[in-house]
C-alpha cells in the first residue's frame, strides 16, 4: 500500500468512526466528494485599480490616463485587484452518487505566495456524469499587500499575466476544504484539496 492509499484509508476511516454505523449514506457523500476532481480553468473580468485589463498584455499597453490613475493608487499603497476565478468540478460516472458541496473554505496563492482566503457559501451539486460543473469564485485583494517590493509596472504585468488578453490561471493555485451536505448533516472534508490549472486534482 502506497502513502496516498494509506492516507485515503485513514481519512475515510476517521470519518466513518465519526458517523457511526448508521452513517452509510453520509459516508457515501464523503466518498463521492473525494472522487470529484477540481481544476482552475481561467480568470475573468480582472480589474486593477478600476482599470479593465482584459485587453492588456503588459504595462506598456496601458494608456497614459489609466497609468496615471494606477500610479496614484500605487503611491497610496493600494492597488486593488478584482476578478472572477473559474473552477471546474467533475464527478466520474462510475461514482453513481451526486456530490453535494454545501460550502468551502479557500486560500489563494499567486506565484506560490500566500494571499487572501475566504469562505464560499454557495451550494453546488455535482452529478456523476463526468461532465464539468463550473463555478465562479469572486476574488478581491490589494496586490501591494502581498507584492509590496514590486514596482507598478511589475504589478500590472503580473495582473495582466493572470487576467489580461493572454492571461491564464497557471500562476495561481487554490486550496479548498469543502463542507459536505449528507443525510446526517454538514460534515467537513478531512483535508484541503489543492486546485491548479495544469491537471485535475482530487
Amino acid at each position: 500500500m502506497n502513502r496516498r492509499e494509506w492516507l485515503t484509508k485513514m481519512s475515510v476511516g476517521a470519518v466513518g468512526l465519526t458517523l457511526g454505523g448508521s452513517g452509510c449514506a453520509g459516508l457515501n457523500q464523503i466518498l463521492a466528494l473525494r472522487k470529484v476532481q477540481f481544476k482552475l480553468i481561467g480568470v475573468r473580468n480582472l480589474m486593477l485599480g478600476g482599470i479593465d485589463l482584459s485587453r492588456v498584455r503588459s504595462f506598456s499597453d496601458i494608456n497614459p490616463l489609466a497609468a496615471a490613475q494606477l500610479l496614484l493608487a500605487f503611491r497610496r499603497g493600494e492597488v486593488p485587484a478584482r476578478f472572477n476565478l473559474d473552477l471546474a468540478m467533475r464527478n466520474p460516472t462510475e461514482n453513481q452518487t451526486t456530490a453535494k458541496l454545501r460550502s468551502f473554505d479557500w486560500a489563494l496563492k499567486i506565484d506560490n505566495v500566500d494571499t487572501i482566503r475566504g469562505v464560499s457559501s454557495q451550494s453546488i451539486e455535482i452529478p456523476p456524469t463526468n461532465e464539468p460543473v463550473t463555478f465562479g469564485l469572486p476574488v478581491e485583494m490589494n496586490l501591494m499587500e502581498f507584492f509590496s517590493g514590486d514596482s507598478l509596472d511589475r504589478l500590472v504585468d503580473l495582473a495582466a499575466a493572470i487576467g489580461g488578453v493572454q492571461g491564464s490561471a497557471a500562476r495561481l493555485s487554490l486550496s479548498v476544504q469543502p463542507d459536505i451536505q449528507t443525510p446526517l448533516g454538514v460534515i467537513r472534508y478531512p483535508s484541503p484539496i489543492t486546485v491548479v490549472s495544469r491537471d485535475w486534482g482530487e
